[in-house]
C-alpha cells in the first residue's frame, strides 16, 4: 500500500507540475513519512534534486515506513533536519495523516509555516497536515496546498 500510494504521489507531481527538476520531501515519523520517502527515491531516480527533511527521529519510524527510507537512502537521498528553506521546486507534505488530533506541536507547527511561506507548489499526502480528517476543521494552522493525493477513501478535509 506504501509504495502504491507514494507512486500515485508521485505521479500527481509530475503531472501537475511537470516542468519540476527539484522537489524538498518534509516527514514526520508515521506511515505518511513511508509515503513520502518512496517519493524521493522515484524523484532521485529520474534526476530530480531531492532536499529530504526528517521531523523526529528516524530511529522510531513504522517498519515499512523504515524499508522505505532505506530504500530512498540506497538510491543516494539523503536525510537532514528541517532547514531554514525548503528549496524545492516542489513541495511535499508527507508530516501526519489521518490520526491528528489536537493542535500541532512543534516541530510539525514550524513546519506547516515553513511550507506555507514557500512560493513552491505544495501536495500533500493523504491529507494536509494540520486538517482533521474526521470533520475537515483547522485546529491551529494547516499547510495549504494545491493538490492533494487521497488512498482508500476520501477525507473529510
Amino acid at each position: 500500500m506504501m509504495e502504491r500510494a507514494g507512486r500515485a504521489t508521485f505521479r500527481a507531481l509530475l503531472d501537475r507540475w511537470p516542468e519540476a527538476k527539484s522537489v524538498s520531501v518534509v516527514c514526520g515519523k508515521g506511515n505518511n513519512a513511508g509515503d513520502g520517502y518512496i517519493v524521493a527515491g522515484l524523484a532521485r531516480e529520474i534526476g530530480m534534486r531531492v532536499q529530504l527533511c526528517q521531523l523526529g527521529s528516524a530511529g522510531v519510524l513504522a517498519t515499512d515506513a523504515a524499508r522505505a527510507r532505506d530504500w530512498a537512502l540506497g538510491l543516494g537521498v539523503s536525510i537532514e533536519s528541517l532547514a531554514d528553506q525548503l528549496v524545492g521546486d516542489v513541495i511535499v507534505d508527507a508530516l501526519l495523516g489521518t490520526g491528528l488530533t489536537g493542535k500541532l506541536r512543534e516541530p510539525y507547527a514550524q513546519a506547516v509555516r515553513l511550507i506555507n511561506r514557500s512560493k513552491a507548489g505544495v501536495i500533500s499526502v493523504d491529507i494536509p497536515t494540520g486538517v482533521s480528517s474526521d470533520h475537515g476543521a483547522v485546529v491551529d494552522d494547516a499547510v495549504r496546498a494545491d493538490v492533494t493525493t487521497t488512498f482508500i477513501a476520501r477525507k473529510m478535509g
